[in-house]
C-alpha cells in the first residue's frame, strides 16, 4: 500500500463514522449492534492505517535526512568560503540537523487514535518574512567565533602627471582591523502539549519555519544597525523636495567612491512613498508604479538598484550599498533545532529552540550611504 492509498482509506473511514454517528443523533436514536460493529471495525482498521502512515513518513524523513547529509558533505564550505543564504540552504539545514531532533512521542506498536485538526496552520502575515538583505549579501563560514578582518575607511586618489625631479602625490588608502565575534541569536517556542505535535504531522515543520523566521528577522535587523552606524560611512541629505532624488544622489556617491551602488534598504512606507509619487495631473510618475525604465531594462522605480523592504530603519532614512563590500559571518553549523522532550515530561510537554551564531561585516565603509528621505 502507497502513502496516497493509505490516506484515502483513512479520509473515507473518517467520513463513514462521521455519517452513522450523525444519522443516528439526527434519528433521535441510539446506535444499532452493526453500526457500532462498523464503528470499532473502522477504528481498528484507522489505528493500523495511522501505525503505516507514520511508519512510511520516519523512512521518508530518514531518506531525505541521509540525501541531506551527503548533499551537505559534498558541498560543505571550507572556513571562510562564501555563498548566500537561500530558502534551498535552510532546508538542507533542517534536513542535516534532523538526526539531533528525532523524536518518538509513542512507543513502537501502541495504539494511536488521531485527533481530526487542520493539517495546516496558517501563519501570521509579517513584514520582511522572505530572506530579504540575507538573500542578497555575501554569507561567509567561520571556523572560530572570534575572527578579524580588514575594513577599509578612507580612499583618496592623488594620482597625476608627475614632472622629471618632482615629488611624486601620494594617495591616501586607509584600512583598519576590526576584531568581531559571532553572537548567538536563539529563542524558544512555548511548550505545547506532545501528542498535538505527533497527531499534527505538519505542526513539528510549521513551528520550526517560524522559529527560523525569527530568528532571520533578527539577524536582518542587526544588518541595518551595522549599516546604519558604521564609522566612515557616506551621508546624502533629503534633497529636491523628493526622497527618490535623494536615494539617486546617495547611490551617485557611492559610485563616485569607486564602488558598485546594487542595493538600496527602504522601510515599507517610504518605499510606498516613492512607489505613489505622482505628477500635479494626478498621473504616476512614469505613467505606471514604478515605471522608470533603464539601459539595463530594470523597470524598478530606483534603476538598477535592487530594493529590498527592511524593518529597524531610522525614520525617513534609506541606505544605499555595495552589496559585495559587506558580508554576514556565521559558522559551519548554520541554525539549528532541538526539541526539548525531558522538563515537563510528567506533563506530556515539548518545545523547540532554534538558534544560530552571526556577525555583520563592513569590508569598506565609504560603500555605504546613509540617505535621508523625509517626506
Amino acid at each position: 500500500m502507497d502513502k496516497k492509498s493509505a490516506q484515502a482509506e483513512l479520509s473515507a473511514l473518517q467520513i463513514k463514522a462521521t455519517t452513522i454517528v450523525a444519522t443516528a443523533k439526527a434519528d433521535g436514536r441510539d446506535l444499532t449492534d452493526a453500526e457500532m460493529k462498523a464503528l470499532e471495525d473502522g477504528r481498528d482498521r484507522a489505528i493500523e492505517l495511522s501505525a503505516v502512515l507514520r511508519g512510511m513518513k520516519a523512512a521518508d524523513t530518514m531518506a531525505e535526512v541521509a540525501a541531506g547529509v551527503a548533499a551537505s558533505e559534498r558541498v560543505a564550505p571550507a572556513a571562510g568560503a562564501k555563498g548566500y543564504l537561500s530558502p534551498a540552504s535552510f532546508r538542507a539545514t533542517v534536513a542535516a540537523t534532523a538526526p539531533e531532533a528525532a523524536k518518538a512521542f509513542v512507543a513502537g506498536g501502541a495504539a494511536v487514535t488521531q485527533v481530526q485538526l487542520d493539517q495546516n496552520p496558517v501563519a501570521l502575515g509579517r513584514a520582511g518574512s522572505n530572506l530579504g538583505i540575507l538573500g542578497v549579501v555575501p554569507l561567509v563560514t567561520r571556523d572560530n567565533p572570534s575572527y578579524s578582518y580588514l575594513r577599509q575607511t578612507v580612499r583618496t586618489n592623488a594620482a597625476a602627471e608627475v614632472a622629471v625631479g618632482a615629488q611624486k602625490p601620494t594617495s591616501v588608502i586607509t584600512v583598519e582591523r576590526v576584531d568581531s565575534s559571532l553572537k548567538v541569536v536563539a529563542h524558544l517556542s512555548e511548550y505545547i502539549d506532545s501528542y498535538m505535535v505527533e497527531d499534527v504531522p505538519s505542526l513539528e515543520t510549521f513551528l520550526e519555519a517560524e522559529l527560523r523566521t525569527g530568528v532571520l528577522d533578527r539577524v536582518t535587523a542587526g544588518a541595518v544597525t551595522a549599516y546604519s552606524t558604521v564609522a566612515g560611512a557616506q551621508t546624502q541629505a533629503f534633497t529636491n523636495g523628493s526622497a527618490l532624488d535623494s536615494i539617486i544622489l546617495g547611490a551617485s556617491k557611492v559610485q563616485a567612491a569607486g564602488y558598485n551602488a546594487d542595493t538600496v534598504l527602504l522601510s515599507r512606507d517610504t518605499a510606498e512613498q516613492i512607489l505613489l509619487a505622482k505628477s500635479t495631473t494626478g498621473e504616476y510618475l512614469g505613467n505606471q508604479p514604478g515605471g522608470y525604465a533603464t539601459d539595463s531594462g530594470n523597470m524598478g522605480v530606483y534603476g538598477d538598484l535592487r530594493q529590498v523592504i527592511v524593518t529597524g530603519l531610522p525614520a525617513k532614512t534609506a541606505i544605499v550599498l555595495d552589496s559585495t563590500r559587506v558580508q554576514v559571518s556565521t559558522d559551519r553549523q548554520g541554525i539549528k533545532t532541538k526539541w526539548d522532550s525531558i522538563s515537563k515530561m510528567d506533563y506530556n510537554q515539548v518545545r523547540a529552540l532554534v538558534e544560530g551564531r552571526y556577525a555583520h561585516d563592513v569590508l569598506a565603509a565609504p560603500a555605504i550611504c546613509k540617505v535621508g528621505v523625509a517626506a
